[in-house]
């Protein structure tokens, strides 16, 4: 019985094999390209000289966002260097500020009465003055939101706006000055 066994085990127990090519993989990475222009199609900064010469001073400033790669992506936002510098004082802002003895870095008082709101496709996020807790506040509204994602070839749009009353402010403004940066950037979502 042993014996017959051992040999029909041997006879049934054949090795089969087959082996099949498959020729012409290939891995590509798409694209994530981030392109930012302006209204009229040219990036410019924004610059306001006399603030104050028509008592309430406002504007605004459209970018137009696209990603033009192929994958989606997450649109980024925010400022930096925010700088509010004193820049001296004449006599009737030495009456009013404390500050005039050391007229240095971010001891101007613009910023306060400065208020940007930011908006992207027509919603407002938020209104904050341009001081020193303005880059933290813009950044926590920002990445609250849950609708800055751009598939590729999608554009967004995104206006920040500024306001000052000439209420909220007197001689301790005189001369200061208010200087910002803007940044994008575009980072892949993956699925």
């Amino acid at each position: 019985i042993v014996a017959v066994t051992t040999a029909t085990y041997t006879a049934t127990s054949a090795l089969l094999s087959d082996t099949t090519e498959q020729q012409g993989n290939t891995f590509s990475v798409g694209t994530l390209e981030l392109d930012v222009t302006s209204n009229n199609g040219v990036i410019e900064p924004i610059i306001i000289e006399n603030l104050g010469t028509n008592q309430n001073s406002s504007g605004s400033k459209t970018w137009i966002i696209e990603n033009t790669g192929n994958l989606k992506g997450k649109l980024g936002f925010g400022l930096e260097n925010v700088l509010n510098n004193e820049n001296g004082c004449n006599e009737p802002e030495a009456k009013v500020d404390n500050t005039c003895d050391d007229p240095g870095v971010g001891l101007g008082e613009l910023g306060d009465t400065v208020y940007l709101t930011i908006s992207y496709n027509g919603t407002e996020i938020i209104t904050h003055p341009l001081n020193s807790d303005s880059v933290a506040q813009i950044d926590t509204a920002w990445n609250a939101l849950t609708s800055t994602e751009l598939l590729g070839g999608e554009t967004g749009e995104l206006t920040v706006s500024w306001n000052t009353n000439h209420e909220e402010y007197g001689n301790e403004v005189q001369s200061d000055s208010l200087t910002f940066d803007v940044w994008f950037d575009l980072k892949q979502v993956l699925n």
